[in-house]
């Protein structure tokens, strides 16, 4: 097999707008970009938050965060699994192999970091 084949094809179904491809594109921007969103809403407050304030447990707070920033994604991935699987707790919310599954695991590995780099450039500033 060429080794340039599967580029072919990728070119081949980019450049004739294959509907199934681009709706891959899509979701696959939609989901990113929503998980992107909310883990800044929700991070850079927090970060914020504890680079402006001194308070009992802040230390604690902040060695959790960058600790969560190491988190492999696969061990991510296996926790939202089991939290989301119909055995697991959260199983009758339906949500397994969902782009909202997708969105949620994702949002947990952006939370950490836009805590922690935001936490960062707020005590420079």
């Amino acid at each position: 097999m060429d080794f340039f084949q599967p580029f072919k094809i990728a070119f081949y179904l980019l450049s004739n707008f294959d509907s199934d491809t681009y709706s891959i594109i899509f979701l696959s921007l939609k989901v990113s970009l929503t998980a992107l969103f909310f883990g800044s809403l929700i991070g850079i407050p927090i970060g914020a938050i504890l680079a402006s304030f001194k308070f009992f447990g802040r230390s604690l707070f902040i060695i959790i965060f960058n600790t969560l920033l190491s988190m492999p994604p696969v061990v991510l991935g296996l926790l939202v699994y089991i939290l989301i699987s119909q055995s697991g707790p959260f199983g009758f919310l339906d949500l397994l192999y969902t782009p909202k599954a997708m969105m949620l695991a994702q949002f947990l590995l952006i939370l950490p970091l836009s805590i922690a780099l935001s936490r960062e450039i707020f005590e420079n500033i």
